[in-house]
């Protein structure tokens, strides 16, 4: 449809009450694209569709499911869902990336709380020791994107809802905080060779990599497809294995990590937001 039938074909399907709000995103969105050189009625077309669903029971959205190929379970039905209202047929958005705008999917459950941590592309353990905290990988990616959070809620039968869009930045306070600290953190024991393992009689494994439980907003853990999926620590550096040394036979490789976000500090940040 021309965008000048689709916006009040868009707003015909919406509570009278989130109009202004979906109008002001596709105002926030023109100003984006021409900000960073993206195509300024694609950007309009994602605003005015993005809460298009508000509306659907979840026999409908089943049903849309079913109409793009979609598998109504997997752990990225969220995301997938929320490129396919925008009109994209895979799981990237070129005009977003161009844009510098980054999706993620969030679901609330239906006792308030977001039950997984948000998690970033694994870390590559030898660029990451050669990095400083102002050009850093992690650093960059929270610095550079506007993160565009597409979020569902589990109602009481257990089935997720479109409980609405916003647009998000890491707050500077967070990012030069606690963020900084667990990227710092982890980059000195990573490039000083201090990465130790404590292996128990039945193979768990723990790290000395800063946890959830440390930090209010930040933390590593695993994000490899199991503990096998692994990548090269810096050269001349080597694990420290303590316990169940046999449970572990190359000191010279871990399991992939990432950096997360953690669930409950999202959780602030969507109730920042309004949501």
């Amino acid at each position: 449809l021309p965008l000048a039938r689709l916006r009040p074909a868009a707003l015909s399907y919406l509570d009278h009450r989130r109009i202004p709000h979906v109008l002001g995103t596709e105002q926030e969105a023109v100003r984006l694209a021409l900000r960073y050189g993206a195509d300024v009625e694609k950007a309009q077309r994602a605003a005015l569709l993005h809460d298009c669903t508000k509306r659907l029971d979840m026999a409908q959205q089943l049903a849309l499911c079913k109409r793009y190929g979609i598998e109504t379970h997997p752990k990225n039905l969220g995301a997938m869902l929320a490129y396919r209202m925008l009109g994209i047929k895979g799981n990237h958005c070129a005009e977003f990336e161009k844009a510098g705008i980054a999706i993620k999917s969030i679901r609330i459950q239906e006792n308030g709380c977001i039950k997984e941590n948000m998690s970033f592309p694994p870390i590559s353990y030898q660029k990451l020791a050669k990095e400083t905290w102002e050009d850093c990988t992690f650093g960059n990616y929270l610095r550079e994107p506007r993160f565009f959070f597409v979020v569902y809620r589990e109602d009481r039968a257990g089935a997720l809802r479109l409980a609405g869009c916003c647009f998000w930045n890491v707050p500077v306070r967070d990012l030069e905080g606690d963020i900084r600290a667990v990227w710092q953190e982890t980059h000195d024991i990573i490039a000083d060779g201090r990465l130790v393992l404590d292996i128990d009689a039945k193979g768990n494994v723990t790290n000395n990599l800063p946890k959830k439980h440390g930090h209010p907003i930040a933390h590593v853990r695993p994000h490899g497809r199991n503990r096998a999926d692994t990548a090269p620590l810096p050269e001349g550096t080597y694990l420290a294995v303590r316990g169940n040394t046999a449970a572990w036979l190359d000191d010279t490789a871990y399991t992939k990590q990432c950096f997360w976000l953690n669930n409950d500090y999202i959780r602030h940040q969507l109730q920042l937001s309004g949501m």
